[in-house]
């Protein structure tokens, strides 16, 4: 079984002018949350062996969050500046070009990740498929499996296996 897990990063802060959306922070709620799903994460034993994450400031300090409960599974970390203006169909090429092991994890930006988990899996758990269509939200986590390598997936050949919310 492969596994890919998709994930939005946290609630961001508003920058304020001076600041650009790419550079926006998170929130102090943000960073919590994240932390939350990173120890739901290792506790459900969601561990990914490849991270692709958008550069975006939010993106990245969602991973360092989640990261801090289980980095010491992930074997390679890629920040990517194209997840950023990504569509859904750019995501997911991505995901095929980095899908060397059974398990990937994107962290990146809405509506992208809601998209995708929608299009890849549309059938599964029906939770968590009623959990993503009624919105993905800040520091959500779709977690999806594929009977073939990732570097196949594509839409409807997936199932929505679980959902997380940072509180559980």
């Amino acid at each position: 079984m492969y596994r890919l897990y998709l994930m939005r990063h946290a609630k961001a802060a508003w920058g304020g002018p001076a600041v650009s959306d790419f550079d926006r922070p998170l929130a102090p709620t943000g960073k919590e949350d994240a932390r939350l799903l990173g120890q739901n994460m290792k506790k459900l034993s969601y561990l990914p062996g490849i991270i692709i994450c958008s550069g975006a400031r939010r993106t990245r300090e969602t991973w360092d969050a989640v990261a801090s409960f289980i980095a010491a599974e992930a074997r390679q970390v890629h920040f990517l500046d194209e997840l950023y203006r990504a569509d859904s169909a750019e995501c997911l090429a991505l995901v095929m070009a980095y899908a060397g092991r059974s398990s990937l994890m994107v962290v990146g930006h809405n509506p992208v990740m809601e998209d995708l988990a929608l299009a890849l899996a549309p059938t599964g758990d029906g939770r968590a498929l009623a959990a993503v269509r009624a919105g993905f939200p800040a520091a959500g986590l779709a977690v999806l499996e594929f009977e073939t390598p990732l570097g196949d997936a594509g839409p409807g050949k997936g199932a929505l296996v679980d959902f997380l919310r940072p509180a559980g």
